[in-house]
């Protein structure tokens, strides 16, 4: 255990700098090496409970600090847009989805689950590129990460009714019910996140306690989590939410530098290795090959030209509508969850997760060069962030 951690914090950082000095943002570089040290190229780490267990904690406290990042007000004007695009990303991938898989022969239970994978989008590894870069809180950043919340709660609602309607086991709760747990954690949060949290977050300050508002921190983000997983919205929406309420109250730049240390220091490069381990590319062979090569294309100009679509629609510029739609490629988290319910429900078949792991993997590895780009074309020069994962 206490090698494999080694392992993976001198890799990750070592294929970090590397990609740095390729002028690529450190991000790539970690899952690659997660991919390198995986089993599908040398096989020296394999998934484990444990790496598993501190993954699903790097991906939340880093989405924590994308929150602490954001500026409430400006996300808050996002809004309108962000419906657009979030909307836009969920309908042209689904469909793309479930064409491809009429196309290759698939039923339709099977090809509305390969659509379904498409629709979720996992913002953390965007996340992650625009702090590098130092443009979260560019229009262009808020408005992805305003989306990815809404996209969470489309992706969901259209996971109920495939799974409704194909008879999937496991899936029992209806599409009401789970809009009105999401409305209900909604609520909730933004009461607690507005009112309360502040006086809280002021009378712990006040304690002398060691780290004390590190710790209270740490708990309102896992608190924010359990409760949105526990309501049928990803755990990372509500870490996102965590960190958006606590930039509010004057301690939001303090407990920032902290998480961010204890974040990627350990956790965050745990997330990064992790998703390269879970591939197991040698599984896809033959006609398989294929169909994952063109399943991959219309992952990424699905959301591309959705969300870019959406932002079109909003009277964004073209560049602007361009960096939207690339930072809402990557699938993560989500479309994993769709495929092993998929999976366990008998409607695909091991091949096919093996391919939607593909797709989640590919996706994640393009989209920080492709994001850079994309600020690139507009003649914008990405401003390096101080804090390095």
């Amino acid at each position: 255990m206490l090698m494999e951690l080694i392992a993976i914090l001198l890799a990750t950082k070592a294929g970090g700098w590397l990609a740095q000095r390729l002028g690529q943002p450190a991000v790539l570089g970690e899952l690659i090496a997660g991919v390198v040290l995986g089993p599908s190229v040398f096989g020296l780490l394999h998934p484990s409970e444990l790496i598993t267990d501190l993954a699903q904690l790097g991906v939340i406290i880093l989405m924590f600090i994308a929150g602490l990042e954001t500026d409430l007000q400006q996300l808050g004007e996002s809004g309108g847009p962000a419906l657009l695009v979030a909307s836009g990303g969920v309908v042209l991938p689904f469909l793309g989805g479930v064409l491809v898989g009429r196309t290759f022969g698939l039923s339709w239970a099977q090809s509305a689950f390969a659509g379904t994978i498409l629709t979720a989008t996992s913002v953390s590894i965007s996340a992650q590129t625009l702090l590098e870069m130092n443009r979260i809180q560019s229009r262009e950043g808020v408005t992805i990460l305003g989306a990815a919340v809404i996209d969470d709660v489309l992706g969901i609602i259209v996971l109920t009714l495939v799974a409704s309607f194909t008879g999937t086991k496991g899936a029992t709760r209806s599409v009401v019910g789970v809009l009105e747990h999401m409305t209900l954690y909604f609520l909730a949060a933004g009461l607690a996140g507005l009112f309360v949290l502040p006086h809280l977050a002021g009378f712990v300050a006040q304690l002398d306690i060691s780290e004390g508002l590190l710790t209270f921190s740490l708990v309102v983000c896992l608190l924010f989590s359990w409760g949105a997983e526990v309501s049928g919205v990803a755990a990372i929406t509500g870490a996102y939410l965590a960190g958006v309420f606590f930039s509010r109250t004057p301690y939001g730049r303090k407990v920032e530098d902290r998480v961010q240390a204890l974040g990627y220091a350990l956790l965050v490069p745990v997330f990064f290795i992790n998703i390269g381990l879970n591939a197991q590319l040698g599984s896809i062979r033959g006609s398989l090959i294929a169909f994952s090569a063109v399943f991959v294309v219309v992952a990424v100009l699905g959301k591309v030209l959705g969300c870019g679509l959406g932002a079109g629609l909003a009277h964004y510029p073209w560049v602007s509508a361009l960096r939207v739609g690339v930072g809402m490629i990557a699938r993560g988290e989500v479309g994993i969850i769709v495929a092993d319910l998929g999976l366990k429900g008998g409607i695909i078949d091991p091949a096919l997760y093996s391919m939607a792991v593909l797709v989640v993997l590919l996706t994640t590895l393009v989209t920080p060069p492709l994001l850079r780009l994309a600020f690139v074309l507009g003649g914008e020069k990405a401003v390096q962030h101080q804090t390095e994962p």
